[in-house]
């Protein structure tokens, strides 16, 4: 398994949670050139990235999920959409900044790039 970001601090953030699976490479990269050879993926995932990207660099992103992926292999692609934003604008304030969000009621959580 690869785990992949351009951001080296949530690169840490990962391995510290999954410090228990032996079978994780983490890579700070760009998806843009996916650091696997073609075809040596049974899954790629995305969460909460291509709606950052201008179109031209979200084609090149998933060209590069796909010449990952092996056959019959699968591309999930988790986005916000514009009505949960809008909600979430409202609702989340900054925690530390640049090191994640904290809802009203107190839940942590990490904003993947």
């Amino acid at each position: 398994m690869l785990g992949l970001d351009l951001s080296d601090a949530y690169i840490r953030h990962a391995r510290g949670h999954l410090k228990r699976w032996s079978n994780v490479d983490f890579v700070v990269a760009n998806a843009e050139a996916i650091p696997a050879k073609d075809n040596s993926c049974d899954a790629v995932t995305s969460v909460f990235m291509l709606h950052e990207l201008p179109t031209q660099v979200r084609r090149t992103v998933i060209g590069e999920a796909a010449r990952v992926l092996k056959p019959g292999g699968r591309l999930v692609l988790v986005a916000p959409s514009l009505f949960n934003v809008a909600i979430r604008a409202r609702t989340i304030r900054p925690c530390r900044a640049g090191r994640g969000w904290r809802s009203r009621g107190g839940r942590r959580g990490l904003i993947n790039s």
